[in-house]
């Protein structure tokens, strides 16, 4: 009961700044977006700058998390649209897929699969691994391929959990075992780490754009719900991807 009120309050404060601000301009306001998945932080700068030539006077405010963080503030209204690794299955949740991507492996430098470049699921399993913590959407979309494969998430030799993508490459890279990531998010480490794939795996990985339909959507929030649908930005997305 406390936590529905305080919901309620949360809502009720946003839904009056709202107002406020769409007395001053309908166009105006402050959109905030969870983000919970790397491939979305790769993608979401640009989705922002496109829109914001759209609609300058709009804020944006980005919180960043896990995808299980990250829907739990879109479920309590907390934020107006999360950015998700997996798919979302609760009632009242709407969700949009953005882009697929896919998993690679990334290892140290200097480690023996870098010369193979393409290694084995037998490989993986007698590896040091180092994971993102509970609630990443890598890590699930990992776990139900390996399963379908007969491997448990703990067969696995995982040697630590660590929040944001950014440690995992920095636990890698200092040479504390190897990691799954997704491929766009692979692209931004430069050369502190290396990729390989691995054989006869489809790792592939979605990001979600998801809202709460009983939100209180402002203009801006529906603004932008149909920027992220028009066919130029699905463009812009399919070529960052590609």
């Amino acid at each position: 009961a406390l936590m529905s009120a305080a919901t309620q309050l949360v809502e009720m404060a946003h839904r009056t700044e709202e107002s406020i601000l769409r007395q001053r301009d309908p166009n105006t306001g402050r959109l905030v977006i969870g983000c919970g998945t790397a491939a979305g932080e790769h993608i979401l700068p640009k989705l922002l700058a496109s829109f914001k030539r759209e609609y300058p006077s709009a804020g944006v405010k980005v919180r960043q998390g896990d995808s299980v963080s990250i829907l739990a503030g879109v479920r309590d209204m907390e934020v107006d649209f999360g950015l998700l690794g997996l798919r979302p299955r609760e009632k009242g949740i709407q969700s949009r897929k953005l882009l697929e991507d896919r998993m690679v492996l990334i290892v140290p430098p200097k480690h023996p699969w870098v010369r193979r470049g393409i290694v084995e699921l037998e490989d993986l399993k007698s590896a040091t691994l180092i994971v993102r913590q509970d609630g990443s959407g890598v890590n699930r979309a990992a776990e139900e391929v390996l399963e379908k494969k007969g491997v448990s998430w703990e067969d696995l030799r995982i040697l630590m959990e660590v929040e944001g993508t950014g440690l995992v490459e920095q636990a890698v890279g200092a040479g504390l075992g190897v990691a799954l990531v997704s491929r766009l998010a692979a692209r931004r480490f430069g050369t502190s780490v290396r990729t390989v794939e691995l054989h006869g795996l489809s790792l592939n990985c979605e990001v979600y754009l998801v809202r709460n339909i009983h939100r209180a959507a402002g203009q801006l929030s529906l603004k932008f719900w149909e920027f992220i649908q028009k066919p130029e930005v699905q463009q812009m997305i399919a070529e960052e991807v590609s």
